[in-house]
């Protein structure tokens, strides 16, 4: 089945070609007069217009669009991310303790959390049990389901997990 995706004056028929659109990263063409690049680092914006005009038409704006792109991405780079903390060592599940007030009770539960494919974050919880009352047995049951249910969400495509 082949994927068609009209953009920058390239009509890319298949996912191959699509991938390369990974190199316009940043990169817009607002009005058809021009390319913006748009890099924003740190709550800054970094932005210019190349003109196809004063670049002397588009592949020529497009490459200074590009050179300078990726200039200002060497000079600002894009901060590290985080790696993930979680309270089981397995990223998107983690073991909360609760307590209930009204019934004086100290809960346990694992939740995963995921994204939906529209982006919100959602969680599932496997409810394990009191505390005090639980075994390490119902304890692992509840982890076990907690991993089955986050692996069969990794394997869909309409979940983006986090």
């Amino acid at each position: 089945m082949a994927v068609v995706i009209k953009t920058w004056g390239i009509t890319l028929t298949n996912k191959r070609e699509a991938k390369t659109l990974a190199k316009y990263e940043n990169i817009t063409e607002p009005d058809g007069m021009g390319y913006q690049v748009r890099v924003v680092r740190k709550g800054k914006e970094r932005s210019r217009y190349f003109s196809h005009k004063r670049y002397g038409g588009k592949r020529k704006s497009l490459e200074a669009a590009i050179e300078w792109r990726d200039e200002i991405r060497s000079k600002y780079p894009e901060k590290a991310k985080r790696p993930v903390q979680s309270t089981t060592g397995i990223r998107g599940i983690s073991r909360t303790v609760k307590y209930d007030k009204r019934r004086d009770i100290t809960y346990l539960s694992y939740s995963v959390h995921f994204k939906n494919a529209d982006g919100t974050p959602n969680n599932k919880t496997f409810f394990v049990g009191d505390l005090n009352v639980i075994s390490d047995k119902d304890e692992q049951k509840a982890l076990r389901a907690a991993k089955k249910f986050r692996r069969d969400f990794e394997r869909t495509e309409t979940v983006q997990m986090h």
